[in-house]
């Protein structure tokens, strides 16, 4: 093997365990009821893949938290802290409910907006409130209105929609996004960013 090959090879596994590094990271972070953590405009929607469905009620419980993640996503960052996570989440509901934003009775859901596999998967994931009267199960695509980070300004599912599915159509990619056929004529728009695979969506962005 020639010098260049191998300081080619030795770059690219660099690279791997930096990316690998950062989402492992980023997955100890605590996510949001209140917005999307990554760079797209506040308010948008955007359509995730349901991975789990529990009542709101969840929350109080860290422990039963911990086993609704676990069993939603297969793999959490060892660093991840089902205490921390519950109690931020728990408090912005009861704010949102203070501010009467949501039903005093209703669903956590948490899903993807990555596939399928690698450590985005996780990093990446959200979570919004839904109506008991929104029937959702696991692997539905679900539409989110997402809360502009405000007090009390939940992610909300706005509804089960269909037509969906993950493009680029190639399965052995990681960072996938969805995608749904009548999002062009519905007045959907790609949003990417040069810098990073995340940021990657179709989205509606809100009336001005």
């Amino acid at each position: 093997m020639t010098g260049g090959a191998a300081g080619l090879r030795a770059r690219r596994a660099g690279s791997l365990v930096v990316a690998l590094s950062i989402a492992l990271l980023a997955g100890c972070a605590t996510r949001s009821l209140t917005g999307d953590a990554e760079d797209l405009p506040a308010g948008s929607l955007r359509v995730m893949q349901v991975m789990g469905v529990a009542s709101a009620d969840v929350l109080s419980d860290a422990n039963a938290y911990q086993r609704f993640i676990r069993s939603s996503f297969g793999f959490v960052s060892p660093a991840w802290s089902a205490q921390d996570e519950s109690a931020v989440l728990r408090g912005e509901l009861a704010l949102a409910r203070g501010a009467d934003h949501t039903p005093s009775d209703g669903q956590l859901v948490a899903g993807r907006v990555y596939c399928c596999g690698g450590p985005d998967e996780f990093a990446a994931r959200k979570y919004a409130f839904a109506s008991r009267s929104i029937p959702i199960r696991h692997s539905d695509f679900v539409e989110v209105r997402f809360g502009r980070g405000g007090s009390g300004d939940m992610n909300v599912v706005t509804r089960v929609v269909s037509g969906c599915g993950w493009v680029p159509r190639d399965p052995k990619l990681w960072v996938r996004i969805p995608f749904c056929d009548w999002m062009p004529k519905k007045g959907w728009i790609e949003q990417k960013s040069i810098l990073t695979s995340q940021n990657h969506a179709w989205i509606k962005p809100p009336a001005r």
